[in-house]
């Protein structure tokens, strides 16, 4: 299991800086939304509007270690 964490992170780390569009799914969290590039990759959005069952164009900005399983926070292109 730890090698397949390991290589979990890594392509993780491949994505940061892609722009890719993502299918957000739903809020998560205050103004914090799920959504997943066309990959499946795990992404969180900050948005002040709702934008559940949006498909954004953003950039894979970071990786967070605040939940179990690590995802890709993005920034919404402007």
């Amino acid at each position: 299991q730890a090698v397949a964490a390991q290589t979990r992170l890594a392509f993780f780390r491949e994505q940061l800086g892609r722009r890719e569009p993502v299918l957000v799914e739903k809020e998560i969290r205050k103004n914090v939304y799920e959504g997943y590039t066309m990959n499946y990759t795990p992404v969180w959005i900050r948005s002040d509007k709702n934008i559940s069952g949006e498909i954004l164009e953003v950039q894979l900005a970071e990786i967070s270690d605040e939940t179990r399983e690590p995802v890709i926070l993005a920034n919404r292109k402007r």
